[in-house]
């Protein structure tokens, strides 16, 4: 059986590397609303192409590194 997909480790990291120091400052940064994020971080919803996309381009991550991230 697969492991359940834990984001936060993704969400966690883009503050490390200074993206946000918040999760409404990696929505902005990113350009989503911040209930996004917060669905994102509470399991509710999972990381999208469309949230994986617009990680790579406000990062230096490739998408893998982004999708490894998402899976940890």
């Amino acid at each position: 059986m697969s492991e359940p997909k834990v984001p936060n480790a993704l969400l966690d990291y883009l503050r490390e590397i200074g993206i946000g120091d918040t999760d409404l400052a990696i929505a902005k940064k990113i350009n989503v609303t911040a209930p996004v994020i917060s669905r994102i971080r509470n399991n509710k919803k999972g990381v999208t192409a469309k949230i994986i996309l617009a990680i790579y381009d406000n990062t230096n991550l490739t998408i893998e590194q982004i999708r490894d991230l998402a899976r940890k």
